[in-house]
């Protein structure tokens, strides 16, 4: 009984020897192919890196373009509901249309403000077609007294693309009143 008991567990010695060994001998992977999947997945993580950071870039400049785009919308409606006399006596001093300047929400702050993101100046100019000014027909007649040029310049003071003016030009028509 003794020896059988004895012939068991020899057997099952061998047994686990002879699949560890097997064990060990097909799994793992040896340096070689650790290496190299390093490298496929360092090359991967530097490559979505980089598009992480264009990809925040350009959010950032959609943004920034429509702000501006709204800045310059809200300008050239409260300007557009002015009297044309009241727009005409604003074309013969440029100075009583003072810059304003606008947070990363387009909402109006103090020129001195921290918050202070966007600049927005207005010019007016009365009988002019627009000529030079991209975005503006060439069909339009160049003298003529009942038009006025509305040019609204926004200015990103800083982030990625700071000092860049968008000009945003419109016509304002004298109605009459």
């Amino acid at each position: 009984m003794l020896n059988v008991e004895l012939k068991q567990a020899i057997n099952t010695m061998c047994w686990h020897r002879h699949f560890k060994a097997k064990l060990s001998a097909i799994s793992g992977f040896s340096l070689v192919e650790v290496m190299v999947a390093m490298g496929v997945l360092s090359f991967t993580l530097v490559s979505l890196f980089a598009l992480l950071a264009l990809g925040l870039r350009t959010s950032e400049q959609a943004h920034s373009l429509t702000i501006e785009a709204q800045v310059a919308q809200a300008l050239q409606t409260e300007f557009h509901s002015l009297a044309y006399d009241e727009l005409a006596s604003l074309a013969v001093s440029p100075s009583a249309i003072p810059p304003r300047y606008y947070d990363v929400q387009g909402l109006e702050v103090a020129a001195n403000s921290p918050q202070a993101l966007f600049k927005a100046t207005v010019a007016v100019e009365l009988g002019a077609a627009g000529l030079g000014y991209e975005g503006m027909p060439a069909s339009v007649p160049s003298a003529n007294p009942d038009l006025a040029l509305l040019v609204i310049e926004v200015e990103k003071l800083r982030g990625y693309v700071k000092d860049r003016v968008r000009v945003f030009p419109s016509l304002v028509s004298n109605y009459g009143f």
